[in-house]
């Protein structure tokens, strides 16, 4: 009900309910005077009680709206507890891929002994966190890919896959699901995965 509402049907009730009690002590008065003080004293109770059911029935649509106003804010609260959930998630994978960037990164830089599928691996597995933490995804691929591309330029006699041709193809298959990469840098990826599938 709106308050203007609210205004124009009070008084209105008020004013009905001693006009009807006034009508009714007048019509049937207990004694022989035209004005019955019991029906009075009848009609102002009468009159009271009315106003204490409507005082509690106004209490309990108050008491509706404000459930209604704290059920609002829960939702608020709860978007954004699950807004931050997903940041604090985000976070981690990237510290993920950070770490396993940086594996990759070591493992290039000692190239003569480790095997370079084992370090394309990771680097593509690195590529695959930072698309899906969705933070600063531009760069972090890019230096993925450009670091994936020196794993590919070294002799094709330092490449032993073992287990880690299934694993890259499955990687590959979920990086291109996600679909977080520009087209600058899918364009690069296809050419490195071209030349992996051709030549090594």
């Amino acid at each position: 009900m709106k308050p203007h509402e609210r205004w124009a049907i009070y008084p209105l009730l008020l004013f009905s309910l001693v006009a009807s009690v006034t009508a009714i002590c007048r019509t049937c008065p207990r004694t022989e005077l035209d004005f019955d003080y019991m029906g009075l004293i009848v009609g102002i109770l009468a009159l009271l009680v009315t106003m204490l059911i409507g005082w509690q029935i106004y209490n309990a649509l108050s008491l509706e709206q404000k459930v209604s106003n704290i059920k609002k804010e829960y939702d608020g609260l709860k978007d954004k507890s699950e807004a931050l959930a997903r940041q604090q998630e985000n976070i981690k994978v990237y510290n993920e891929a950070s770490m396993e960037f940086i594996q990759g990164m070591t493992m290039l830089s000692n190239r003569n002994s480790v095997n370079l599928a084992e370090a394309y691996w990771i680097l593509s597995l690195a590529l695959l966190h930072y698309i899906e933490a969705d933070i600063d995804v531009e760069i972090n691929a890019e230096n993925c890919l450009r670091n994936m591309g020196y794993a590919l330029s070294e002799t094709p006699d330092r490449w032993h896959y073992g287990s880690h041709k299934a694993e890259i193809d499955g990687i590959m298959v979920q990086i291109w699901e996600k679909k977080g990469l520009s087209c600058r840098l899918v364009e690069i990826l296809s050419g490195l995965e071209v030349e992996r599938r051709n030549y090594r």
